[in-house]
């Protein structure tokens, strides 16, 4: 990875829809013409998914707190 420069943002924690591939699959077809356009957004509409949390600093870890009293 020589060269990689990385810009800091200052970022310490993301929250975001847990990544899968059906939207790289999308646009695979899509580039290799194998669906339309129209099929594509259709497959773009918003699908139920879960949450990721990211955790980008030690910061950002220390800033966890624990709420409630069930299992984790």
């Amino acid at each position: 990875m020589s060269g990689l420069k990385i810009k800091d943002f200052g970022i310490q924690t993301t929250i975001g829809p847990v990544a899968d591939d059906n939207m790289a699959l999308l646009f695979r077809q899509y580039e290799n013409e194998i669906i339309d356009f129209e099929t594509l957004l259709k497959g773009m509409i918003y699908k139920k998914t879960s949450s990721q949390y990211s955790f980008h600093t030690e910061k950002g870890i220390r800033l966890l707190r624990k709420v409630g009293g069930g299992l984790v």
